[in-house]
């Protein structure tokens, strides 16, 4: 679309490594929670800093709460996104309704078992429900025709009395061989979806909506057969600079015999080899930015690929969506006014499931506590301890050098009764999770009549 020279190019990927930069300084906080989302999402994550307190192997219990509400959540948008049509449209008037039908039928019955966009929306609504918000990317695709092969077919008409039949067979050559035909169909399918890895992505985050921010990007990962590929089919620039430095690595590494036998096992431990392979990939980014590229004082929409290790430009142009949108939709599980990043389901309830793992915690070391035998005993020759190991409850026992043989420790203070405090958070919990037990089919503490 334009041509950049190189003092040109090398401003623009700094200034977008800027905007990345500067994106994941003010997310930090976002970004590096997400792996304890996913955590307490799939029922893995533990509220207990110290494992050895009040003494090792005191319970660690992780009721998973998160998780069976995230399940709930998810298992009703699955029944309702197959409970009916994907698309239904309507117009006012009759020309207007047949054109309708027809759109509605290509999405339905043509796109949608190609495309698959169901398994698509089941993985975006779960990072929405997960992470608080999360990236529809739209991928424009322009498929390639499609050769077809088909033995040729002759229709033979003749007379018989006074009817005309007509017989339909196969055309051969000279040899009574078949004719195969080749022909060229063009499969038409649009787009397709991407639910996105929001750690992999960044925007504007002076802004409310995507579509108000100055830039988007998304990090992509491609192999040096995918980028020879863009280069012949979409221009893509600079590759050879990208991989050269790793080819000269490759083929200076002339290690002994002994170095690569010792690098063997380590190899397989890391699996290090695959950089060495066609299967390894580079990172790139791709941005949807306004940026100024003829220095005239106006932004205008552009669409960029850089690799950030190496600070090479790849490809850039003008953006060719219509209307110069980008390719994301967002949504949020809570949104918050004013911004784009929104609450997940482990943000609102990340903290009372941890009280919730607690109380089981402290039940069940209240409960070891009064039921294990603990005390002191005089070790000498009539009670060792071995005696005690063979006859005495394992717990907790103290040699001392003077008093009775054997004092057994006597906890006066009653358990403490934590069922109500438990009742406290599970009620809290399903208030603030929108998922009741009693929507379930069971009763809860908000409504004692199940309704399921």
């Amino acid at each position: 679309d334009f041509e950049l020279k190189k003092e040109k190019q090398t401003e623009i990927v700094t200034d977008l490594l800027t905007y990345r930069d500067f994106y994941e300084s003010e997310a930090d906080d976002f970004l590096s929670n997400i792996d304890i989302y996913w955590q307490q999402h799939l029922g893995t994550y533990s509220c207990k800093k110290d494992k050895n307190r009040p003494w090792k192997g005191s319970a660690d219990i992780r009721t998973g709460v998160i998780q069976y509400f995230d399940s709930a959540l998810e298992t009703r948008f699955n029944a309702a996104l197959n409970s009916q049509k994907f698309v239904t449209i309507t117009a006012p008037s009759k020309a207007g309704r047949i054109d309708a039908k027809a759109c509605a039928d290509f999405i339905n019955d043509y796109w949608k078992p190609k495309a698959n966009p169901e398994d698509v929306l089941i993985d975006w609504f779960q990072n929405i429900v997960v992470e608080g918000v999360a990236l529809l990317k739209i991928n424009p695709i322009q498929n390639n025709p499609i050769q077809r092969k088909r033995y040729k077919m002759v229709e033979l008409v003749f007379k018989i009395g006074n009817e005309i039949k007509k017989l339909l067979g196969y055309a051969t050559d000279e040899n009574k061989k078949m004719i195969l035909e080749k022909t060229d169909k063009k499969d038409y399918l649009g787009c397709l979806w991407e639910a996105t890895d929001i750690s992999q992505c960044g925007f504007d985050l002076s802004v409310d909506r995507l579509k108000k921010g100055k830039f988007k990007y998304q990090e992509i990962w491609l192999t040096k057969n995918d980028c020879k590929k863009r280069e012949k089919e979409k221009g893509w620039t600079n590759i050879e600079k990208v991989f050269i430095e790793k080819n000269k690595e490759n083929k200076g590494a002339k290690l002994d015999n002994i170095i690569i036998e010792n690098q063997k096992e380590e190899t397989k431990k890391n699996y290090s080899g695959v950089e060495n392979t066609k299967l390894n990939k580079e990172k790139f980014i791709e941005y949807w930015i306004e940026y100024d590229v003829n220095d005239d004082g106006e932004d205008e929409s552009c669409y960029f690929i850089l690799h950030p290790d190496k600070k090479i430009l790849n490809y850039w142009s003008y953006n060719k969506f219509s209307d110069n949108r980008t390719p994301f939709v967002e949504a949020q599980f809570y949104r918050i006014s004013g911004q784009i990043i929104g609450q997940g389901n482990p943000q609102r309830l990340g903290s009372l499931n941890d009280e919730l793992d607690t109380i089981q915690n402290q039940k069940i070391d209240n409960s070891f506590v009064h039921n294990v035998t603990g005390g002191t005993y005089m070790s000498d020759k009539l009670v060792t301890e071995q005696m005690m190991d063979k006859f005495v409850v394992p717990g907790k026992w103290l040699p001392v050098t003077a008093h009775k043989q054997i004092d057994r420790w006597i906890d006066k203070s009653a358990p403490l009764d934590l069922q109500a405090q438990e009742n406290f958070v599970l009620n809290m919990l399903e208030r603030k999770s929108l998922v009741s037990d009693y929507s379930m089919g069971r009763e809860s503490s908000i409504n004692p009549n199940p309704t399921a």
